[in-house]
């Protein structure tokens, strides 16, 4: 797909993905799951019962998985439309400042 065939604008990929960086970065801290941690992010994404569970946690987790999720989806919806990936959560700025040892 060609940015010509697509009607969201470069800004509103950045803003959109700002915003879905951000709450990752947030629920992950919330959550202490390391973003960082390959185990720890391939342990949520393969948790099964999450969905089963009504409890707050649960729910936040697999508002996590979702969200990440729908993180690399918006990434290659941008590369299809000859886009950069984009920024990382990672590379955010709430993450460096919520980043553990940075306090």
């Amino acid at each position: 797909m060609d940015y010509d065939d697509n009607p969201i604008s470069p800004s509103e990929f950045d803003n959109d993905l700002h915003a879905v960086n951000r709450e990752i970065v947030r629920l992950a801290y919330i959550l202490n799951i390391d973003l960082e941690n390959q185990h720890q992010i391939d342990e949520l994404m393969s948790d099964t019962t999450l969905s089963q569970s009504k409890d707050k946690l649960s729910q936040e987790k697999m508002t996590l998985k979702g969200l990440l999720v729908l993180r690399g989806e918006l990434s290659k919806e941008r590369i299809e439309s000859g886009l950069s990936e984009g920024m990382s959560p990672l590379d955010e700025e709430a993450f460096k400042q919520l980043k553990p040892g940075n306090k």
